[in-house]
């Protein structure tokens, strides 16, 4: 984890994303963002466990209430970016810009999944378990534009969400020449064209706008 951290520019994502003004004195980024990572592997995680968690990767205290007061939108701008050059150094090597030259952009969408303390079963529920527990997850869509590495959309939802209810997020991003690449689960020509007169029109232009793999 360290070793990929340590190809990050934090430094200059953290001044980017506004989410520090100037070099931080009693917050290390590294420390911060490996304690967050640290923090939601663990089932049960709070403000007080993740302050401990950084306090000790820091070797300095830092209090929940210091934390809960970062968590903002700056803090979500900087680990979008964060998250972004982080998939740019793992596409670069094998991915040469030649290969997507016919395109404008390439949209990447998909999902993935976070489970929650069990007390937030109600706004984010999962499928119980064998004794009929009440489980609590969280689905997140996004769709990443991979040739400028930037985040396009993130959605919030419950782990009870199909995914097909999500396909037609692309639609509100989609410009002349884009290439989508997502996975088969996510289509849907429902959601592509709600009625015939649309869907006969979208299929004529489907390839002139985005294709599928």
């Amino acid at each position: 984890m360290l070793q990929r951290l340590s190809l990050l520019p934090l430094q200059s994502l953290a001044k980017t994303s506004g989410f520090v003004l100037r070099r931080p004195r009693k917050l290390s980024l590294e420390a911060f963002v490996q304690s967050i990572l640290l923090s939601l592997s663990h089932p049960a995680y709070s403000f007080q466990s993740w302050a401990a968690q950084l306090s000790a990767l820091q070797a300095g205290l830092f209090s929940k209430q210091a934390l809960h007061r970062r968590c903002n939108r700056r803090l979500l701008a900087f680990l979008q970016l964060s998250l972004a050059s982080l998939l740019g150094n793992f596409t670069r090597p094998s991915c040469p810009s030649q290969l997507f030259e016919h395109f404008g952009r390439v949209l990447l969408q998909d999902s993935t999944a976070l489970a929650l303390h069990p007390r937030l079963a109600r706004c984010f529920p999962a499928c119980g378990n064998q004794h009929q527990a009440k489980l609590a997850s969280l689905k997140i869509q996004a769709i990443y534009e991979l040739r400028s590495q930037s985040w396009l959309h993130f959605q919030l939802g419950a782990l009870t969400d199909n995914d097909q209810k999500a396909s037609g997020l692309i639609l509100s991003q989609l410009q002349p020449a884009d290439l989508v690449i997502r996975d088969p689960r996510l289509c849907s020509l429902k959601s592509l064209a709600p009625d015939c007169s649309s869907r006969s029109l979208f299929l004529e232009s489907l390839p002139q706008r985005f294709c599928f793999l």
